[in-house]
């Protein structure tokens, strides 16, 4: 039995991470996309923060992918079916409640170009706004519609009826090339073949928009892991053909630094050697939050901020709309998040076991 299997209770270095990792966004979101937005000049908009984002998100996508496939497999089609169902609930509900609260707090604070109408609302909801070209109500929850889709793909893999300890590894290997095909051809075809162009950007935003690389370096940690004998040559140089990838995709050196960076942290934060990070108390306790934060913090923080610059000034207005998007988002954590997964649990008549909520908001 390998350490991340028997390891399977919540795992505090990982959810300090999740808190740290949800923080580098939440601190990029109000400097530079907020000067981008409403031309706010500051400090922070540099080089150093702009990789912040990056590093947030990637981190992210790599825990998607590890918690994506760390489960226990089922043996009926009618136990996969309702796993599945209940793991879409659970991230659709709440998402689809705080999109309708980003919306209605939009009707009262000021957005300028970024307020929505309600049919774009709407669009949102069935997440068509992307391929309509629409706004997002909060332009964040691009990283939602791309674990909707993660959630598929292995809802697909789970069904195929193929030795999932044999084969496994081939099935993800020609996901990625799909997805950093869709990617590539996405990028370079000519917009004006409609037809084409649409059909490849389906492509591309269901197989994630190229992130789907760094949500395999995620699974490849894990299958490595779990069944080291058999797969640690395979695994090893689809890890490396994912950096590779990762590279000729986005053409961006600075990710693979950044990388080199988080995929280690990650990795041994997944075999519990950080041990230190469990006694930061605070952020470990945030982390439970980091699905409900990420989801209300970027429009609401805007709206925020728009309304206690002109009066606090930019840098202390930064500091108390972060204190106030945290505390959004504990609050939302605590009344809304844990309630919806209990009444999901009791409407499929399961037992709510608190490693399932873990496992499930990781991903």
């Amino acid at each position: 039995m390998n350490n991340l299997v028997k390891n399977s209770g919540k795992n505090l270095q990982i959810q300090f991470l999740r808190a740290f990792f949800c923080l580098l966004i939440v601190f990029f979101h109000f400097t530079i996309q907020y000067n981008k937005y409403y031309d706010c000049s500051n400090v922070f908009v540099n080089a150093f923060v702009d990789c912040l984002d990056d590093a947030g998100i990637l981190a992210f996508f790599i825990l998607s992918g590890f918690y994506l496939v760390r489960r226990k497999e089922m043996p009926t089609f009618k136990e996969k079916m309702i796993y599945w169902l209940k793991r879409f609930l659970n991230m659709y509900v709440l998402y689809v409640i705080a999109i309708t609260i980003i919306f209605l707090a939009s009707q009262f604070g000021y957005l300028g170009d970024r307020k929505v109408s309600l049919p774009v609302f709407f669009q949102n909801i069935a997440f068509i706004n992307v391929l309509t070209h629409s706004k997002s109500v909060d332009g964040a929850h691009w990283y939602i519609l791309a674990l909707f889709c993660l959630y598929i793909i292995e809802l697909v893999r789970d069904l195929l009826p193929f030795n999932k300890e044999k084969y496994s590894h081939y099935y993800w290997f020609l996901i990625l090339l799909i997805s950093v095909l869709s990617f590539v051809i996405q990028e370079n075809i000519d917009k004006n073949s409609t037809v084409l162009s649409i059909v490849f950007r389906i492509l591309n935003v269901f197989f994630c928009q190229g992130y789907f690389v760094y949500a395999f370096i995620g699974i490849s940690i894990y299958m490595l892991d779990y069944d080291r004998p058999r797969c640690f040559k395979n695994i090893i140089i689809i890890t490396f053909a994912a950096l590779s990838f990762a590279f000729a995709a986005f053409t961006d050196w600075k990710r693979i630094l950044i990388l080199l960076i988080v995929v280690p942290i990650i990795m041994l934060a997944l075999f519990r050697k950080l041990e230190f990070l469990e006694k930061i108390k605070p952020l470990v306790f945030l982390g439970n939050a980091s699905y409900s934060i990420y989801l209300l913090h970027q429009n609401i923080g805007f709206m925020l901020l728009n309304a206690f610059v002109p009066f606090a000034g930019y840098y202390l207005s930064l500091f108390i709309v972060i204190v106030i998007v945290l505390a959004i988002g504990m609050a939302f954590y605590l009344l809304v998040e844990m309630n919806t997964k209990k009444l999901i649990s009791l409407l499929f008549k399961t037992p709510l076991k608190e490693n399932s909520i873990d496992e499930a908001k990781q991903s």
